[in-house]
């Protein structure tokens, strides 16, 4: 199967004009009729079909059709199922199980021929999205849905009319292959694989299912038949079977759990519908899209030893082949933001009371949702994001919003418009009591397209001792499965225990609320701290790093780095840099109250300047310093990394660090985010 990226080269070869939208689909000039305005769509994720919705022609089909059409090679363009020569079948797909057996009785010209003319037929031009356009579904002569079945290479093999509005009109086949069989099995390839697949009933229900950003299939025969279980199926993170709300439908679903699991190994998870919504409620009657997330949150999993289904006395690691893994084309998640956030990742964001860690963590969503790169972090493109807080009231924080998002609003008006939601806490919420990591899900299965999310904070999200480890582990596994069912990133800001940091001198992973199951849940954490020397400069350390996506191996990860928070103005940090004194930044100004009086005198002082000035300024001093002391004691201490005050720049000649001496007096005047 073809990736993406070579789907898209090739409808580039021909298609003028092409602008990305949503799902894989890409608009552009048709290329089987001349016009001014775009109405030709593709799409890359599944399999390269194609329309035109201008109505002036009747250019439709797919990858293989449309290079065939431009004299372009098909064949990368034909399933991997399929062993094909000039673009002639010399193999055969496997048999399927159904009662219909034998050759099609339409060939699938034909079929195709009756798919478009059913899908042209009645109003369907004059509301119809893409999605239905580019499945062909139509209106058959007595006003059934009618749904293509195409098999890999995009060909119609049959077509299923939906059941009649009348009690007892049953659904039936066109004269194709009626076979029991998935609908949309050949989209499996180019689904996101990083999110969970949904066996749903009805094809109705898997269209629904796609238009809301889930990936979906569904057997023909509804919840009476199941089809073979597809090796594809292993490349998903999570599969659920989520069929209509009535007896047929629960027994139907545990009996394609049971079939999967037997042939698959692969435990599903089967959604349980609200048990006051009316009998066969199913997909498609959800018009508000809330019953759906909420079953889908709400599942239970078959105790697969009481169905006799496979001897295993519990849930098996899913094995493969070190060769079959190379050949899944599993992708490295992609970087959200460098050396900080990956898809599907969790960051820690952990510092103390008052030294910025919300303001922070709004920059980095403010960044994540306008492609805007953090304190020189690299961020390769705008990502939708939700930020989420449970200690300030939401006056507080639109606030600060208010302040932080003022550049972003200028430069990216657009992004910043579309990319970013806020939470805001409802009259009689009542954190102590309501399960967060619940709401989160079901919130996060209502809106699909959210691909951060920023958690402000884990203590005040959950009801567990952030001092039991046991209790910690479990919750953040919960969060974990939450960041794999529906794709997303999350940034969490958490605490920090109680630290003696004139004794620490440093940031550590030990320093963080809730342990080691925090740290180690934890992709990549980010460590802040002010300044003791100037509280517009908070220390930032990267103290874990899990996936480096610098192409020559480089990191952040442990380096010492300050950046300045402009608190008093738009409350964002800025102007990250390398540090050299990082120690006395967690003991003060106090404890060098004469070496800071020295070295300032020393600024007077022509650049550079010798030991015998620093000892005739140092005898200047109350009381004065004696000269063993300053060669001694107090030059080696002002010139090594401890302090760094000053700079040695040869022999007896030494000049002032006029950087770091910033750090103690300058007030900074933030130039960028």
């Amino acid at each position: 199967m073809a990736s993406e990226q070579e789907y898209y080269d090739l409808f580039a070869r021909k298609v003028k004009n092409i602008k990305q939208g949503s799902g894989g689909e890409y608009m552009g000039l048709c290329p089987f009729h001349n016009e001014k305005k775009s109405s030709f769509s593709f799409n890359v994720r599944l399999g390269g079909v194609y329309n035109c919705k201008s109505g002036r022609c009747n250019a439709e089909g797919n990858a293989v059709k449309f290079a065939k059409h431009f004299g372009i090679d098909p064949v990368p363009f034909y399933s991997d199922k399929y062993k094909r020569t000039d673009g002639k079948q010399t193999g055969r797909p496997p048999k399927t199980e159904g009662k219909q057996e034998g050759k099609p009785k339409l060939n699938a010209e034909q079929l195709q021929e009756m798919a478009i003319r059913y899908y042209k037929k009645g109003s369907w031009k004059s509301d119809v999205d893409s999605l239905t356009a580019m499945l062909e579904i139509g209106i058959d002569d007595n006003g059934r849905l009618t749904f293509p079945y195409h098999n890999d290479n995009g060909e119609v093999v049959g077509i299923k009319h939906h059941k009649g509005s009348k009690d007892g009109q049953k659904p039936y086949w066109t004269l194709g292959d009626g076979s029991s069989k998935w609908y949309l099995a050949e989209y499996l390839p180019n689904y996101d694989k990083s999110k969970p697949l949904i066996i749903c009933e009805g094809e109705k229900d898997a269209v629904q299912l796609l238009r809301k950003g889930y990936n979906a299939i569904c057997g023909s025969a509804g919840c009476g038949s199941v089809p073979k279980p597809l090796p594809i199926f292993k490349e998903y993170p999570l599969l659920y079977v989520l069929y209509d709300n009535d007896e047929s439908g629960e027994l139907g679903a545990e009996r394609c759990a049971s079939k999967i699991y037997k042939e698959l190994g692969i435990e599903c998870r089967i959604p349980q519908w609200n048990p006051a919504l009316p009998k066969g409620f199913d997909v498609s009657d959800d018009k508000k899209w809330v019953e759906v997330p909420r079953a889908i949150n709400n599942y239970k999993v078959l105790d697969h030893a009481k169905h006799d289904q496979k001897p295993s006395q519990g849930k098996e690691y899913h094995l493969v082949g070190l060769l079959d893994a190379f050949e899944m084309n599993i992708p490295k998640p992609e970087m959200i933001v460098e050396d900080i956030l990956n898809e599907r990742g969790n960051t820690l964001l952990v510092a103390e009371d008052s030294v910025g860690k919300s303001m922070m963590a709004n920059q980095l969503g403010l960044c994540i949702a306008t492609g805007t790169d953090f304190l020189g972090y690299k961020v390769p493109k705008p990502r939708k994001v939700m930020l989420v807080q449970h200690e300030m009231e939401n006056g507080e924080q639109v606030d600060r919003l208010k302040q932080q998002s003022k550049w972003f609003q200028i430069n990216h008006p657009e992004s910043f418009s579309e990319n970013i939601k806020l939470h805001l806490i409802q009259e009689g919420d009542n954190l102590a009591i309501t399960d967060q990591f619940e709401v989160l899900g079901n919130t996060l299965a209502s809106n699909p397209d959210i691909e951060v999310v920023v958690f402000d904070n884990i203590g005040q999200s959950t009801n567990v001792k952030m001092s039991d480890p046991d209790l910690i582990r479990n919750e953040l596994k919960r969060l974990k499965d939450l960041c794999r069912l529906h794709g997303v990133a999350f940034i969490l800001v958490a605490h920090v225990v109680k630290v003696d940091w004139a004794k620490d001198k440093d940031l550590r992973k030990n320093q963080i609320q809730g342990g080691k199951p925090v740290s180690d849940w934890a992709d990549n954490i980010i460590q802040l701290m002010t300044s003791a020397l100037n509280t517009e400069l908070v220390l930032f350390k990267m103290t874990k790093v899990r996936s480096v996506h610098n192409k020559d191996g480089i990191t952040t990860k442990n380096m010492n780095q300050g950046v300045w928070w402009n608190r008093n103005g738009d409350l964002l940090f800025s102007d990250r840099f390398g540090m050299t004194n990082w120690e006395s930044h967690f003991i003060g100004a106090e404890k060098y109250e004469r070496e800071l009086e020295l070295v300032r005198a020393m600024m007077e002082y022509e650049q550079p300047f010798t030991t015998n000035d620093i000892i005739n300024q140092a005898d200047q001093l109350h009381p004065p310093v004696s000269a063993s002391t300053i060669k001694g004691y107090w030059l080696p201490k002002l010139i090594n990394g401890k302090m760094g005050w000053l700079t040695k720049e040869k022999h007896g000649m030494y000049s002032v660090n006029t950087k770091v001496l910033d750090f103690i007096t300058a007030d900074p005047n933030p130039s960028d985010v």
